[in-house]
């Protein structure tokens, strides 16, 4: 494996391992710690740091590798993981995002019915935030297994 690649499959591992504690363990230990309400908050405070990771981990693994796959459609094949994860951080972060921070204001102005119909739609806003790095794992996942697993020639060639 050529010295791009690998540090390409460190980049990948590092922001995996930060998606995957975030998920697992931040998040986790906030909410149960502080409430909904709070954790909310604090999770608002953490996210633009998760975002950014999540733009320029796969873009710099792409950046590493991308030439070198190029002369070969099967390394090629095995770029979209990272192609398609910073599309889709780019669409967690710069419109899901703002679109959530919105909800977010108008639901602690309003009360009443309003409020109600607000949650609903920051709810909905929430699970596609949550489905997406939820993706984003599935994606820096596959990347890895990719890598780690390409038959021994596809590994040698780089």
């Amino acid at each position: 494996m050529t010295k791009p690649r690998r540090l390409a499959l460190v980049i990948v591992a590092f922001w995996l391992g930060v998606m995957l504690t975030l998920a697992c363990s931040v998040a986790v230990a906030v909410f149960s710690v502080v409430g909904q309400e709070t954790g909310g908050r604090i999770m608002q405070r953490i996210f633009p740091f998760i975002y950014t990771v999540s733009l320029v981990c796969p873009a710099a693994a792409l950046a590493l590798v991308l030439r070198q796959a190029a002369r070969s459609a099967r390394r090629l094949a095995m770029l979209a993981p990272l192609g398609l994860a910073l599309a889709v951080a780019a669409c967690n972060a710069f419109l899901l995002a703002p679109r959530i921070s919105a909800a977010r204001k108008a639901m602690d102005a309003a009360d009443g019915a309003a409020r109600d119909t607000l949650t609903e739609a920051f709810g909905r806003l929430h699970l596609l935030s949550v489905w997406a790095l939820g993706a984003l794992i599935v994606l820096a996942l596959a990347y890895v297994l990719m890598e780690v697993l390409a038959p021994r020639e596809v590994r040698a060639r780089g």
